[in-house]
């Protein structure tokens, strides 16, 4: 079990040594950290919960620690299942799409759907309240991805690394930007975000 402020450790990987390291200083708050397949890991959620930080996210089939018979659990489209761990952890396949596998230490993130809307064909939109928080939550890195393509800087000639760099630059850092200017600056007439990167930068 981590300490309180552990320090990240090799044996688990990267993604799960960058979480911890992002989040050194805010153990113990009762925070709920959202992340998508990449970086959740069933570790990960048991060590931030012996923290006394919650989890929640979608989980890939392969990762080390995912029950092995969520993957074969056959369900239809807008069924859920789900198992429980003694500590509290959930981890959940629900069919939407597509299947979506999901873990969660939120207590309020039941195994069960919730009415989200109204199908146009008649019918309720359910989903599982870990994939309304989810989805809540991960709004703004959408939105933030949404904004910066519109006027991209990345070229397909552009090597990873490059485009990396390019992309934080000239993209996310430029957004952050126009957001902060609007929200926050002196001027009387919020600017659109073309008219932004032509004048002001």
């Amino acid at each position: 079990m981590l300490e309180k402020n552990a320090p990240v450790s090799p044996l688990h990987g990267h993604t799960y040594d960058l979480c911890m390291s992002l989040l050194k200083g805010l153990f113990n708050e009762g925070q709920i950290l959202f992340v998508d397949n990449f970086y959740s890991s069933v570790q990960l959620c048991k060590n931030l919960l012996s923290l006394k930080t919650y989890h929640c996210g979608t989980l890939r089939n392969n990762r080390r620690g995912t029950p092995l018979d969520m993957s074969k659990k056959k369900l239809n489209r807008g069924e859920i299942y789900g198992e429980q761990s003694n500590d509290g952890i959930r981890v959940m396949k629900w069919v939407d799409k597509r299947p979506v596998l999901i873990i969660s230490s939120v207590l309020s993130h039941k195994v069960e759907l919730k009415a989200t809307g109204v199908k146009r064909k008649g019918g309720n939109v359910e989903k599982p309240l870990a994939v309304i928080a989810y989805n809540k939550a991960k709004k703004g890195d959408d939105v933030s991805d949404q904004m910066s393509s519109y006027y991209t800087s990345l070229r397909k000639n552009i090597k990873w690394y490059k485009k990396v760099f390019v992309e934080i630059m000239l993209g996310t850092c430029v957004v952050n930007t126009w957001v902060m200017y609007n929200n926050f600056g002196n001027n009387r007439q919020k600017l659109s975000t073309n008219y932004f990167r032509v004048v002001e930068i």
